[in-house]
């Protein structure tokens, strides 16, 4: 096992990143009412003398993708466009990574845009084998996130953020065939019923959009050559970050939703306090999904938990349980 120290991440946490996203993701999920991120300010205000602050508004949760990327000269990336690992285990030419869930925990004090940001990342890696001849590597990547300043007191996290991602050997269809066989085992969807649900169809501009505000380089999602030769998937593949900001975004703005959880923006009177999603199969491109949320039964600290899942072709890709309270 390996651990890197903490990096501090700043960011001003602007609001135009808010509307890039909402602009993407709109014709998507055409029956949510997302806020609009860009009012602009009256015409007799201070904004001509320069004394105007823009209006601080509370990042949605989930929305906080599009902030703190961990930023990589392109010389320094992998061959397939990711960023390096930072224990230095050799994985260029012959890994494929995998973002495989997490977990986001959020505080009591929501995360604000027009305010200085600072995330604090450290970073787990595990080796099944050596470096030199590897089997697995594991990497465990936590995010606190606050706005905070070196001068500041330190104040509770707004996010807490735990990212899964797994890299493999690549090896040739036959050597994945037989290691992989009665390994794999897909999750039917008729094992789910959604008390709600919305059909969508993440396309290629949908994906390197996102790929483009997270500042992500990683050529399976938007590749298809390399997607599909290299790492012999069907297609181009969806972030396992966007399914999830998809889910989220859907939850909170969608009218039906926001009332059956019982919260709504402004997090009154309940709010999201914390999801945990694992990311089962692969999301492909210009493909039908649905998502779907059921209530879970169990009650904890009088908070409620709900199942959601990502469906694709009769097949659970992304499972979870968002906790409302």
């Amino acid at each position: 096992m390996a651990a890197t120290g903490v990096r501090y991440l700043r960011d001003p946490l602007s609001r135009f990143n808010l509307h890039l996203l909402k602009e993407t993701l709109r014709p998507h999920l055409p029956t949510c009412r997302f806020p609009d991120f860009l009012r602009l300010p009256p015409q007799n205000s201070e904004l001509v003398s320069g004394r105007y602050v823009p209006e601080r508004i509370k990042i949605p949760r989930g929305w906080h993708f599009v902030y703190f990327p961990t930023i990589q000269d392109e010389n320094s990336l992998y061959a397939d466009g990711y960023d390096p690992v930072s224990t230095n285990v050799p994985l260029t030419g012959q890994s494929r990574r995998r973002w495989r869930g997490g977990e986001l925990v959020f505080g009591m004090r929501d995360l604000m845009c027009e305010k200085p940001g600072k995330c604090a990342l450290t970073e787990e890696v595990t080796i099944d084998g050596d470096k030199s001849s590897w089997n697995r590597v594991n990497e465990v990547t936590v995010r606190r996130m606050s706005n905070s300043t070196e001068t500041e007191i330190e104040v509770d996290d707004a996010i807490v953020e735990t990212r899964h991602l797994v890299y493999l050997p690549n090896r040739s269809m036959s050597e994945k065939i037989v290691k992989h066989s009665g390994k794999t085992r897909s999750i039917k969807s008729t094992m789910y019923a959604p008390m709600f649900q919305t059909v969508l169809t993440p396309t290629r501009a949908l994906v390197f959009r996102f790929s483009a505000l997270t500042f992500n380089a990683h050529r399976i999602h938007y590749d298809p050559l390399y997607a599909t030769t290299f790492e012999q998937l069907p297609d181009v593949i969806v972030q396992g970050a966007l399914s999830l900001v998809l889910v989220m975004s859907w939850i909170q703005f969608d009218r039906q939703v926001c009332s059956a959880l019982g919260i709504s923006y402004s997090g009154v009177p309940k709010t999201i306090q914390g999801v945990r999603y694992s990311c089962v199969q692969s999301v492909i491109v210009d493909k039908e999904i649905k998502i779907g949320i059921a209530p879970r039964p169990g009650v904890m600290d009088r908070a409620q938990k709900w199942r959601i899942w990502i469906e694709q072709d009769g097949v659970i890709c992304l499972k979870g349980t968002v906790t409302v309270g």
